[in-house]
């Protein structure tokens, strides 16, 4: 599925199916990234193919958020995907501790927040991370 960026920063708010689009292609982009078709794909040009809508965390966190609640193995591989990441800054996600935060360049552990679920704290990461790599904000 060809997806194009649209971080509708316009104030356009997406249609109820655009949205289901772009939240599954956003849950689903860690799958992406361990597949053979993914093996060329840098982290941006992964993220950019969900067509992710960033214009409302509250939002953007509710959607993948219910998403992911029957899809905990989802949550699983997004843990193992902040474990592997090495870069700094970066998001973080510790499903042990359901603790979601942001690794300074000195290796800090800074703006740490606690979720009572997996699937609430992993939506709360993919917005960090999806905020970080395409619009390099925290």
């Amino acid at each position: 599925m060809a997806v194009e960026l649209r971080l509708h920063n316009s104030g356009h708010m997406p249609t109820t199916e655009e949205s289901l689009d772009w939240v599954e292609a956003v849950c689903l982009a860690v799958i992406t990234w361990h597949e053979p078709a993914g093996a060329d794909l840098s982290i941006l040009d992964m993220f950019e193919r969900t067509s992710a809508d960033l214009s409302d965390r509250t939002r953007f966190q509710t959607l993948v958020s219910e998403w992911l609640r029957t899809r905990p193995d989802l949550v699983k591989k997004w843990s193992m995907f902040s474990d592997d990441t090495r870069a700094t800054p970066w998001p973080y996600f510790s499903i042990d501790r359901l603790e979601v935060g942001f690794v300074s360049v000195k290796g800090k552990f800074e703006d740490m927040q606690q979720w009572a679920n997996g699937w609430d704290a992993c939506a709360d990461y993919l917005f960090r991370a999806f905020t970080w790599v395409l619009c390099r904000e925290r």
